[in-house]
C-alpha cells in the first residue's frame, strides 16, 4: 500500500493526498484484493494532443466517474467493485503512470478518483505516437498491482496511428497470454478512418470494441459510454438494469 501512496506524490498535491483516505485498503502483504474488473485508462499525450485537448481528456474522465450511471455500475460490481488506474503514453520513454490503481466501490470512492484524474499532470509532449508502448506499460502495471479480477481491460484513447516501435501487433502475444482485453477510443480529429485502424490493429481480446469520437469535444460522452460498457459488458448488463448506450463503431 505504501508504494501505491508514494506514486501519488507526483504532481497531485495536498488535495490528492487527502483523497487517499477515501479508498479501501488493499489486502495484507502477499495477498491480492478481489475485484470485478481491473481497468487501465491509457491516454494519448503525443504532440498531436494540444493542452486544451489534454484537458478535455482529463475532464471527460473526471466527469464520467461522477456520473450517476457509472457510480451505479461500480456499486453493482461484485466482488469488491473495480480497480482503475491512468497511464499517459506517447513514445516508450515518455509513458508514465499518473494515477496508480485504486479500488472504487461506491460514490465516495468514484468521486475521489474523479478528483485525482482531474489533477493528473501531463508528463510529456513527444512527437512520437507508440500505442504499443502504452499497452506494454499497462500490462506491466496490471502484473504488479494489488488486485485480482476475472476481467482485465486496457482502455486506449488516442487521435493518431502508431509511428514508433513498439507497435500494437507486437504487444498482441503478451495481451493474449495475460488474458487482457484492449479496447479503443479513436478520436478522429485529424483522421476520419482512425476507428477502422483501431479495429484492425489495436483492439484484442474477449468482447473487444472501438468507440468512435469525432473530436475531443465529444470525448466526455464517449468515454462515459465506453466505461459503462466496460464495467458491465453486454451479457452482464442485461441482468443488472444498467442502461448501456449503443456504441458507435464507425465505418
Amino acid at each position: 500500500m505504501a508504494g501505491r501512496r508514494a506514486c501519488l506524490r507526483v504532481g497531485l498535491g495536498l488535495g490528492a493526498s487527502l483523497a487517499l483516505g477515501l479508498f479501501p485498503f488493499a489486502a495484507s502483504a502477499g495477498m491480492r484484493t478481489p475485484v470485478a474488473l481491473e481497468l487501465v485508462l491509457a491516454l494519448d499525450i503525443s504532440a498531436s494532443v494540444d493542452s486544451d485537448e489534454f484537458a478535455l481528456q482529463l475532464g471527460g474522465i473526471a466527469a464520467a466517474f461522477r456520473d450517476p450511471g457509472i457510480i451505479a455500475a461500480i456499486e453493482r460490481s461484485q466482488p469488491g467493485g473495480i480497480a482503475v488506474a491512468i497511464i499517459e503514453w506517447s513514445e516508450p520513454q515518455s509513458t508514465k503512470v499518473v494515477v496508480p490503481f485504486h479500488q472504487l466501490v461506491d460514490a465516495r470512492t468514484a468521486r475521489a478518483f474523479a478528483f485525482l484524474a482531474s489533477r493528473a499532470p501531463r508528463v510529456a509532449n513527444s512527437s512520437y505516437t507508440s500505442i504499443g508502448a502504452g499497452i506494454s506499460a499497462s500490462l506491466d502495471l496490471m502484473a504488479a498491482n494489488d488486485f485480482v479480477a476475472p476481467r482485465r481491460v486496457i482502455d486506449v484513447s488516442g487521435d493518431g496511428r502508431n509511428n514508433r516501435a513498439p507497435y500494437p501487433d507486437q504487444m498482441r502475444p503478451r495481451v493474449i497470454a495475460a488474458g487482457v482485453t484492449v479496447n479503443g477510443l479513436a478520436i478522429e480529429t485529424d483522421d476520419d478512418t482512425l476507428a477502422r485502424y483501431y479495429r484492425e490493429e489495436v483492439i484484442v481480446g474477449p468482447d473487444a470494441f472501438v468507440e468512435r469520437a469525432r473530436n475531443y469535444n465529444d470525448y466526455a460522452e464517449h468515454i462515459r459510454r465506453k466505461l459503462l460498457r466496460e464495467i458491465f459488458p453486454p451479457l452482464s448488463h442485461l441482468s443488472t438494469g444498467i442502461d448501456v448506450a449503443a456504441t458507435e463503431s464507425g465505418p
